[in-house]
């Protein structure tokens, strides 16, 4: 994966709820649901690496994106 994205809408930590996230693919830009395992929210405006994809339109993300 290691796709990056943008978070729109902030995300709950430990997959408590979903946030969204805008990411290119294919060079068009697409909003899509994403969650995350990480233990802290990711806030509004943070980069995130995508690290999965769980069902139709739902990113596994986490905000280290080193």
């Amino acid at each position: 994966m290691n796709q990056v994205a943008n978070v729109y809408l902030f995300i709950p930590g430990q997959r408590r709820g979903t946030g969204k996230v805008h990411v290119r693919v294919q060079g068009s830009l697409h909003e899509l649901d994403a969650i995350t395992d990480d233990a802290t929210d990711i806030s509004t405006g943070s980069i995130v690496k995508v690290t999965g994809i769980i069902g139709e339109g739902l990113l596994l993300v986490t905000a280290n994106v080193s």
